[in-house]
């Protein structure tokens, strides 16, 4: 069987065409003529044999030639060495090395801007009415709130003061704003009251709403409502025709300043009115009956008025009241004065009465006889006579009384009235001035525990004992006095401060 050689001849020629090729070049063997190598002669014309073969079996219309098996040498390739692989590196842990981090900088990032709510308010200032004000039964006020604009919406007349919650006073319940307030702004929003007729405390909650409807106040969160806060307080019932003091709020009050509310703050600069039942006079006493307090505006000329309802005067009627300046105020010098007008027309005096710092009370009684069978309104005024800030002065029980003083003669003086006079007269008489030129400071009651009154003094024999008596401060010529007596003033010692 005839076998065609054609791939295995065509790669063993090339084997031994790629072996020539490199032995061409290569030194000749000694021994041989040509410098050829036998077996690659023998290979060379063997493989010349085969390609002649190979042409002529691959050509066409040419006859194969058979060409036996047993004389074909195979020359075997000579075998290459695998290069040598050079092993890969060993693996070396480096560590990489840390690339530094940009430092932190600690910005502070700007806040958020908070959005303006469109209604908030704040409230400045209880411009009347203080928390906690006395008030008598049934008395009208007026409540004024300072409150400004926090918000973003303008205010106008469509929106209102409206009540909320509490005790109503009889005030309206919706009160439209007077004009408009824009951001920023402040507006003062009254309200007329009325007190309850029964003793106790009172509070009205308010807050304003806008023209939508929205209900707003003030606060952080523009939501809590503000308020009136008083206290009823009925004075005593007097056996007198008229009490004064506790028709306070009936009366119609001025000052250098314009018009005020009874029962105003304390410390208010327009000056102020207000009804006490417990003061401490500049004698060092302090009382229990009704009293009108009574303040002038702060300034030079400072005054104040109160101008009551019309009252019809009796036969035997007399004005009476206990006159002077409250306990502390060593400066005080002011002018209290009596007048009545009738039908409004032009005021008439009754009694002007000039008090100063002295520990002296003076009693004031006039009789009203001429006025009997006739409607009068009476005015009560206190003037500062330039000393704004000591200005304090009171009306104690100032009212309208059958017969005057002979029907309430004045209270006998007490142990302590009798101990602070004995002091002022103690330190007069040791820097040989006028007793007038004394003031007392403050009174207090102790138990001394010797009979030196707490002191301990050479020049007198002092034994443990229980000694009740009074700590009386006093002023005079510029120093000050520490004044130790025992309890009705009969025995008194001091030193100077």
């Amino acid at each position: 069987m005839k076998k065609t050689l054609l791939p295995p001849l065509l790669l063993v020629a090339l084997i031994a065409l790629l072996g020539l090729a490199w032995n061409f070049g290569a030194p000749r063997s000694p021994g041989t003529a040509d410098g050829l190598d036998p077996i690659y002669t023998q290979a060379a014309q063997t493989v010349q044999a085969q390609i002649t073969q190979t042409a002529q079996a691959v050509l066409p219309g040419t006859a194969t030639a058979e060409v036996p098996t047993d004389i074909v040498e195979t020359v075997p390739p000579t075998q290459t060495a695998a290069p040598s692989q050079t092993p890969p590196p060993a693996d070396t842990a480096v560590a990489p090395s840390p690339t530094p981090l940009p430092s932190a900088t600690n910005t502070q990032m700007p806040p958020t801007p908070t959005p303006q709510p469109c209604n908030r308010a704040e409230l400045v200032a209880d411009i009347s009415v203080s928390d906690g004000t006395r008030f008598g039964p049934s008395a009208s006020f007026t409540k004024t709130w300072r409150l400004k604009n926090t918000g973003s919406c303008i205010w106008t007349k469509k929106y209102n003061l409206v009540f909320v919650d509490g005790s109503l006073m009889d005030g309206n319940p919706v009160i439209p704003l007077p004009g408009r307030v824009h951001p920023g702004e402040a507006v003062d929003l009254s309200v007329n009251l009325r007190a309850p007729k029964k003793d106790g405390n009172y509070r009205g909650y308010w807050m304003l709403r806008s023209d939508t409807g929205e209900y707003f106040g003030v606060g952080r969160d523009g939501k809590t409502a503000f308020w009136v806060d008083i206290r009823v307080v009925a004075p005593p019932v007097l056996d007198y025709p008229y009490d004064f003091a506790g028709n306070l709020c009936s009366a119609e009050w001025r000052t250098g300043a314009g018009v005020i509310n009874c029962s105003g703050s304390s410390d208010d600069p327009a000056g102020s009115v207000q009804y006490t039942n417990n003061p401490r006079l500049e004698n060092g006493r302090r009382e229990d009956e009704s009293t009108l307090w009574m303040r002038p505006n702060q300034s030079s000329d400072g005054w104040i008025s109160g101008t009551y309802p019309e009252y019809k005067v009796r036969a035997g009627d007399h004005f009476v009241a206990d006159i002077g300046c409250l306990d502390g105020y060593n400066r005080c010098d002011v002018t209290f004065s009596l007048d009545y007008r009738i039908n409004g027309g032009s005021s008439t005096n009754l009694g002007r009465w000039h008090e100063v710092y002295d520990g002296k009370i003076t009693r004031v009684d006039v009789d009203l006889s001429a006025l009997a069978g006739q409607k009068v309104q009476f005015i009560l005024s206190v003037d500062n006579n330039g000393r704004a800030s000591h200005a304090q002065a009171f009306w104690l029980v100032p009212s309208i009384r059958e017969g005057g003083v002979v029907s309430t003669p004045p209270p006998a003086p007490s142990d302590q009235d009798k101990a602070v006079a004995a002091a002022r007269q103690a330190i007069a008489a040791h820097l040989g001035i006028d007793v007038s030129k004394t003031s007392v400071t403050s009174v207090e009651a102790r138990d001394w525990d010797n009979t030196c009154l707490g002191f301990e003094r050479e020049d007198l024999l002092c034994s443990p004992s229980f000694v009740p008596g009074y700590l009386v401060m006093v002023k005079a010529d510029g120093r000050d006095y520490e004044v130790h007596t025992n309890a009705d003033g009969t025995f008194v010692l001091f030193r100077s401060r």
